[in-house]
């Protein structure tokens, strides 16, 4: 039988699938608990950027300068854990 470890971690992780209509902000935060967010792609009246913004609300930031500590990770990185993420949905949902 397998212990699940933990989760450590000092740092908040974000995914982001951004779609035509939505875009989905999973955050998983320092204590290990995920958070999901949705938003519509294009708002341009509420927000420049619906990934930004959701991190932000996330975060509960208000301005957008505190985001200077977010590490962005390449495009390769992300599509990678988009594919980890289908795959793990696929196997809960059986799809």
């Amino acid at each position: 039988m397998h212990s699940k470890k933990p989760f450590k971690n000092t740092k908040w992780q974000f995914w982001i699938d951004r779609g035509g209509t939505f875009t989905d902000i999973i955050g998983r935060n320092p204590a290990g608990k995920i958070i999901t967010h949705k938003l519509l792609s294009e708002n341009a009246r509420q927000y420049q950027d619906a990934a930004i913004q959701g991190i932000r609300d996330l975060l509960r930031l208000k301005e957008l300068k505190e985001l200077h500590r977010i590490n962005r990770p390449s495009n390769a990185k992300l599509l990678y854990q988009e594919k980890i993420i289908q795959s793990s949905l696929e196997r809960k949902l059986k799809i």
